[in-house]
C-alpha cells in the first residue's frame, strides 16, 4: 500500500494528476491511495449531463470531467481521495462492485467515527446506483445519495464513484463533513497510520469477499 498525500490545487490540476497516474500503471503495481484537497473548481462525472446550480462559482475552464462517474461536486472545503488498485487474483475484476463500494465507504466511515463524526450507510436512495454504468444523476453529488454513500444527520457527507480500466480500478471520492475542517487531511493521515492502512489492506485482499 502506498499513501500519496498531495498538495492542493485546482480541479483541473488534480484530475490531470489522476489521469497521468492511470496512464502509467507501473506507478500503481501495488495499491496507491492519493489524498488531496481541491482549492477551487467543480468536477463532474464523465457521463454527467445535468445543470449546475446558478449560485456555484465556476472558473473560466468550466466544470472539469472526472475519469469516473457521479454528479457535480463543488470543491473547496472537502477532502478528496483517489484509490488505484491493480487487478490480481486477490482483487479480481469480476466481483460485486456495489458491495465493494459500500464496504469501501464503510472503511471511510470508521475514519469519520474516529474524528467524532457518526455516519450511517445510505439505503433509501433518490436515484439508482451508478457504480458500473457511470450514468450519473443529473444534479449535484451531495444532494443525491446512492446506496453505499455515508450520511450524517440526514445529510450526505461522503460520496464517490468507481471506474474499471484495463490495468485496474480507480475510485474517486469526496468527504464533506458537517463542519468543514482545514486539518481534515492531517486527521486522515493520523487515522490511516494507526489502523486505517491495515483495514484497507484487509478490505482489498481478503479472498471470498464479493
Amino acid at each position: 500500500m502506498v499513501l500519496l498525500s498531495d498538495r492542493g490545487g485546482t480541479a483541473r490540476f488534480h484530475m490531470d494528476r489522476d489521469r497521468e497516474i492511470l496512464a502509467r500503471p507501473s506507478l500503481w503495481q501495488i495499491p496507491l491511495l492519493r489524498l488531496y484537497q481541491i482549492h477551487s473548481g467543480v468536477t463532474v462525472g464523465r457521463s454527467w449531463a445535468g445543470t449546475l446550480p446558478p449560485d456555484w462559482p465556476i472558473q473560466k475552464e468550466g466544470p472539469v470531467v472526472r475519469p469516473t462517474g457521479g454528479g457535480a461536486v463543488l470543491h473547496g472545503t472537502d477532502l478528496c481521495l483517489s484509490l488505484f488498485v491493480p487487478w490480481r487474483d486477490s482483487f479480481p475484476r469480476g466481483q460485486s462492485w456495489p458491495r465493494f463500494y459500500g464496504r469501501l465507504h464503510g472503511w471511510l466511515g470508521e475514519a469519520l467515527s474516529a474524528w467524532g463524526i457518526p455516519s450511517t450507510e445510505a439505503l433509501d436512495c433518490l436515484c439508482p446506483p451508478v457504480i458500473l454504468t457511470n450514468t450519473p444523476p443529473g444534479g449535484t453529488c451531495f444532494s443525491e445519495p446512492v446506496q453505499g454513500d455515508r450520511m450524517s444527520d440526514g445529510r450526505k457527507i461522503l460520496g464517490g464513484a468507481l471506474a474499471l480500466f484495463r490495468d485496474g480500478l480507480l475510485y474517486q471520492g469526496s468527504i464533506a463533513p458537517p463542519a468543514p475542517d482545514p486539518l481534515l487531511s492531517r486527521l486522515f493521515e493520523g487515522w490511516y497510520g494507526h489502523g486505517g492502512r491495515e483495514a484497507l489492506a484487509a478490505l482489498l485482499f481478503l479472498k471470498g469477499k464479493s
